[in-house]
């Protein structure tokens, strides 16, 4: 069980470190290829869709709760229900933000008061991060598969290489000049 627990405690805090490392060397680049403005664009669609995250209503953490106690029961018919409703109910929400994601992104340049030539941009950046975070929506259950099963090294090494090539994507982007 120390094992466990350790490879889990170091697995968290090697996917920490990692985020902590690409964050530290792309913001600098990313501030520097964008400018402050666009910039500026790219940190209020974060904030504007990290908001989304209230829509769960508690399911993710709810789904982790009872397939962590139905493992431990071995009620593995249990498991199997509460996945599959989670995977339907998260994948609507997702279905739902990927929709709210249009109407958010058309008319965020207006209440925001983005310049004029930014607009694009501004439509195009917050509709492709709201599209992406609803399709994490749906795919959060089969995450809290790894949770109820003690695998954070697991969870942590998919969370590592999907950073690193988020950020190799990102840097390749700006490099070749697409902003």
């Amino acid at each position: 069980m120390l094992r466990v627990i350790l490879r889990n405690v170091f697995a968290n805090w090697a996917g920490f470190a990692v985020n902590v490392a690409v964050m530290f060397f792309l913001t600098p680049f990313v501030l520097r290829s964008l400018g402050e403005v666009r910039y500026g664009v790219w940190v209020l669609t974060m904030s504007i869709v990290g908001y989304y995250g209230l829509l769960d209503f508690g399911l993710r953490v709810g789904v982790t709760q009872y397939l962590t106690r139905y493992r431990a029961r071995e009620q593995y018919e249990e498991m199997n229900a509460t996945i599959s409703s989670a995977v339907a109910m998260l994948t609507a929400i997702g279905v739902v933000l990927a929709v709210l994601g249009l109407p958010i992104a058309f008319f965020a340049p207006e209440i925001f008061d983005v310049e004029t030539e930014l607009h694009r941009e501004v439509f195009w950046c917050i509709l492709i991060i709201s599209w992406s975070v609803a399709f994490q929506f749906a795919l959060f259950p089969f995450s809290a598969v790894f949770a109820a099963t003690q695998r954070f090294d697991l969870s942590n090494l998919i969370g590592v290489a999907t950073r690193l090539a988020s950020a190799a994507a990102i840097w390749m982007a700006l490099e070749q000049g697409y902003g």
